[in-house]
């Protein structure tokens, strides 16, 4: 089997914690215990504490923990069997998962390596991975990527950067130059300038290259 080591885990898939992976919840009914599942690069731990009243004398119980190496876990039952209970059958084979070596890469790349990526792939891709799951849902519509992807289509002026603030990067990339200019024009009268001493002007490659979804 594929374990992983501290010495061939990149600290670039370690958390701050130096964590592969964390996760906590409150497990389902009937226990409700707050539990806790945590993958270092050598071992499995997995915490529970006691959702319970203080007896009549306040004494306070003590959270649970088991800590195991990789193959330990792997022909642990019963452990296996307290994170699927606690976390669902889902959890308990993404664990395991990690136990054989299987990190998923990709979603834990830094934010600005992931904007590089989807900066490069098609509009019609960018929707299908933001469906992949949550990460990739959050990295699809990360503000900042639609504002690089703006920005490569046209100039960014400090209009563009207000109104952006109020409606969001990917909303106004999938604006026509006419809609923009629109509301510009409203913003003005909004905020009493309707003077014509400052325009913004979208450029043809905007034009031609960002058009409105129907």
């Amino acid at each position: 089997m594929d374990h992983f080591s501290e010495n061939n885990v990149s600290q670039l898939w370690l958390d701050q914690e130096g964590q592969i992976f964390e996760y906590s919840a409150q497990a389902p009914a009937p226990s409700k215990d707050f539990c806790q599942v945590v993958v270092t690069p050598v071992q499995v731990i997995f915490r529970w504490w006691k959702i319970t009243h203080r007896n009549a004398e306040g004494q306070r119980l003590h959270p649970g923990e088991i800590k195991e190496c990789y193959e330990d876990f792997l022909h642990d039952d019963r452990t296996q069997s307290m994170i699927s209970c606690a976390f669902g059958e889902h959890m308990l084979d993404y664990v395991i998962n990690l136990c054989h070596g299987h990190l998923d890469y990709i979603q834990r790349l830094p934010a600005n390596v992931m904007r590089n990526i989807l900066k490069h792939v098609d509009l019609e891709d960018i929707a299908r991975v933001s469906m992949l799951n949550k990460s990739f849902h959050q990295f699809s519509n990360d503000d900042e990527l639609w504002r690089q992807m703006f920005a490569n289509a046209t100039a960014i002026t400090e209009e563009l950067e207000d109104l952006a603030k109020e409606q969001g990067w990917k909303k106004l990339y999938f604006s026509n130059k006419l809609q923009i200019q629109m509301q510009l024009q409203r913003k003005r009268r909004t905020e009493g300038d309707g003077t014509d001493n400052k325009k913004t002007f979208l450029t043809h490659a905007y034009h031609d290259e960002v058009q409105p979804r129907n």
